[in-house]
């Protein structure tokens, strides 16, 4: 990297590789430690390595004074002077942490993993805004998600907080989006620029696992031996799809087990309930795969270097991704890494970015019409074609979203940020 070495802090709710969160900023802490950077973490939970962390238990997601907040804020809808003065205690909390984090680690640059896009713990986002308005310290805000995209967020309790912090506007902000979508929206709402680096993967070390090294998969989610499984790798929440999904599932591969694997602080039991209740009325064996990365078998998680779901995938016949989204994530490109063919809703994501970069996916209108359906069932069962499709979309997946061009993307970045190293050195 043609920049200053610098001492940089990763900042989120938390931090897991299992997470799409933690996997990306696990991707772009190791192309800046290769570049001579240094990375520290802050966070309410992680497995990152202790003598470079600041845990603090308020700043996760799943504390239970923040889901105590989220419930008041966002689904009662209701705010008085107490909550307010919660909110501002933990503000302060937090804010007092992250001062001292900067301090002891003589951070010189934030990178602000989705604690400032989606309020999934208001009070550390407005600790972070507030923290980087006073030190003017630069911040790299990156956002996987925002609050307008999302219904529960919309008309709440908490309308102020959100404008001021979810993403804040501020002198030494520099905004990262996942594709140009994202950026036009950020433009439109929030008058801020945006840079686009796609999400990315760790192909060369994600290979496709010997199916016989799932086998513990099975009994653990109580699945008999020739019992076909489809994977959805997304949490279950309504934007996913999920609903749509075992529906096309149950006509493509009727009665199989339907894998959901993500986990999510936004879900809720209402959603969850609707979806069991569509299973069993399709036929469908539906589990949610959602134990914490540190509890799952060795086995299902891979070799213990770095928790991944590339197993799980190599044990799908194929891959549900029907997100509301226009952007691919670390369970997308887990399934080209895992060479296992996707079925997708049809959405201008999969007719512009996708097929302009030529990579194969199932679409499916939102009719599920019985001809498609058909079709898709007969190629699935041609191995040739499902290995030439699923090769080809490696390769794509290895050019486009694999880490060198992740390391192109973060240099340029960097260059734009960071002063660069003298003509003597």
């Amino acid at each position: 990297m043609d920049t200053i070495p610098t001492r940089v802090g990763f900042v989120a709710t938390g931090f897991f590789d299992h997470d799409p969160v933690g996997l990306q900023a696990a991707h772009w802490a190791g192309i800046l430690q290769a570049g001579g950077h240094e990375c520290f973490y802050f966070a309410g939970r992680a497995d990152r390595d202790p003598e470079r962390s600041v845990i603090v238990p308020e700043a996760s997601s799943f504390h239970p004074d923040i889901v105590s907040l989220q419930r008041e804020l966002f689904e009662a809808g209701q705010r008085d002077s107490k909550t307010s003065g919660i909110i501002h205690a933990i503000r302060f909390h937090l804010k007092q942490n992250l001062y001292q984090f900067i301090k002891t680690f003589d951070i010189n640059l934030l990178i602000i993993e989705n604690a400032c896009s989606l309020p999934l713990n208001l009070p550390l986002g407005l600790a972070l805004s507030e923290l980087v308005a006073e030190t003017h310290v630069p911040a790299i805000f990156h956002h996987f998600g925002f609050p307008w995209q999302y219904e529960r967020f919309r008309d709440s309790a908490a309308g102020d907080y959100l404008r001021a912090a979810f993403p804040p506007v501020l002198p030494s902000a520099h905004h990262v989006v996942l594709n140009s979508a994202a950026g036009q929206e950020l433009a439109r709402h929030a008058n801020l620029n945006a840079v686009v680096i796609p999400p990315a993967l760790d192909f060369e070390h994600a290979a496709a696992s010997d199916p016989e090294s799932v086998g513990p998969l099975r009994p653990l989610l109580d699945l008999p031996a020739d019992q076909h499984i489809v994977l959805q790798p997304t949490p279950a929440l309504p934007q996913m799809r999920i609903d749509w999904a075992i529906e096309a599932a149950a006509l493509i591969d009727p009665g199989c087990a339907f894998i959901v694997t993500g986990r999510s602080p936004l879900e809720n039991d209402r959603y969850r309930a609707r979806l069991i209740r569509l299973a069993e009325t399709h036929g469908i064996d539906l589990k949610f795969m959602q134990e914490q990365p540190e509890s799952l078998p060795r086995e299902i998680v891979g070799n213990g270097t770095r928790p991944s779901l590339i197993t799980v995938h190599t044990a799908a016949g194929w891959v549900s991704y029907p997100v509301k989204a226009e952007s691919v994530d670390s369970g997308f490109l887990e399934a080209l890494a895992a060479r296992r063919p996707l079925i997708m809703a049809r959405h201008d994501f999969h007719q512009s970015d996708l097929e302009a970069i030529g990579v194969q996916v199932f679409t499916i209108d939102e009719t599920l019409d019985e001809q498609t359906i058909s079709s898709i069932r007969s190629t699935l069962a041609e191995a040739d074609a499902i290995n030439r499709m699923t090769q080809a979309n490696l390769d794509l997946g290895q050019r486009f979203y694999g880490l060198d061009a992740l390391r192109r993307e973060l240099d340029a970045l960097l260059q734009h940020i960071l002063p660069a190293p003298s003509p003597g050195r």
